[in-house]
């Protein structure tokens, strides 16, 4: 029976303030609840108008990642979506709050929808992250886990594994090897490996990549 392999994407926030808030609220355990006020809080923050000032944009953060934890990837996808258009508006494109929420939209995309152009995409985030943020900030090398998702989506598997080694050391040497990140970056190591033993010629079984709801760390 095909194991559906299920990536740890990177889901981030604009900054550690919002993911406290986010994090103190889920704290609670009542999703419903939760859901609930985060789209109240947006619908008040975008009024009339529709078009919400800078300091309510992380409302769409908590939204997105809210349906995210309650397995409503798609609907998190196009809150995502929405929060790059409002962000890259208030904020440029090239602003790291907005490089974070285009890469929220692209592991949605890559999770639910498929996205052919995903390593090009988060590659370039990558770059545009090292460059505002350095090499070793926590925002850069989770994009570096996110390139390696869309490599082994496309096949590119041993690329993803070497990449997912770099992306859990950097973790390690960060965060240490007991933090979330540092495990994300063993887990999806190991679904790596486990392709790559399952596509060996004479392997008995098959892994289908990528599909379903992810786990997801934010940061």
């Amino acid at each position: 029976m095909p194991l559906k392999a299920k990536w740890a994407f990177h889901i981030e926030f604009s900054s550690p303030d919002e993911e406290d808030a986010w994090a103190a609220r889920m704290a609670g355990g009542d999703l419903e609840g939760a859901e609930i006020l985060a789209r109240k809080e947006l619908e008040d923050a975008l009024g009339a108008e529709g078009h919400p000032a800078p300091e309510s944009l992380p409302l769409f953060d908590s939204l997105g990642a809210t349906l995210l934890l309650a397995g409503k990837g798609e609907e998190a996808g196009r809150v995502f979506r929405e929060a790059l258009v409002a962000s890259a508006r208030a904020l440029g494109g090239g602003d790291p709050a907005t490089l974070v929420r285009a890469s929220n939209a692209a592991c949605c995309r890559l999770a639910w929808e498929g996205f052919d152009g995903a390593v090009d995409f988060f590659a370039a985030i990558r770059a545009m992250k090292r460059d505002s943020l350095g090499t070793d900030h926590h925002s850069t090398i989770a994009a570096c886990s996110n390139e390696a998702v869309a490599l082994a989506e496309t096949g590119r598997l041993e690329e993803s594994a070497a990449l997912f080694g770099k992306v859990g050391e950097a973790f390690e040497l960060l965060r240490g090897p007991g933090h979330e990140y540092s495990a994300m970056a063993r887990y999806n190591l190991g679904l790596v490996r486990a392709l790559m033993e399952a596509e060996r010629p004479g392997a008995g079984g098959a892994i289908r990549r990528g599909g379903g709801g992810p786990p997801t760390g934010s940061g």
